[in-house]
């Protein structure tokens, strides 16, 4: 999936129409969280693939000053179903109002 930048209440997405939205979408916040990201990705994917529906984990990069947003890039270069936004200088509720909005799976956590 492409990635997609949020930045001080605008976005821009980049996404086919010909991508079928996957059943479940994983929304996570991230602030200063670069030594956690690949453990969580694997226990994410660990727990979801063997469910049978396709999801996305979608990371939410608060740019909190440390390699989080390279990671997360890292990340969605290796694995189709990552989606990166970053969210510059706003409230959490509108990170996570936008997060949701973003998805595309039917049911989200």
């Amino acid at each position: 999936m492409p990635t997609v930048y949020f930045i001080a209440g605008e976005f821009a997405m980049n996404i086919t129409a010909a991508e079928p939205a996957p059943t479940i979408s994983v929304v996570v916040p991230v602030y200063r969280s670069e030594g956690t990201l690949r453990e969580l990705h694997r226990r994410l994917v660990g727990v979801l693939a063997p469910q049978g529906a396709s999801f996305e984990i979608i990371f939410v990069e608060d740019c909190g000053g440390d390699e989080s947003w390279q990671v997360i890039e890292d990340l969605g270069r290796r694995d189709t179903r990552v989606r990166g936004f970053v969210s510059a200088g706003t409230s959490v509720s509108t990170t996570r109002s936008f997060a949701a909005s973003a998805r595309l799976g039917i049911r989200w956590w």
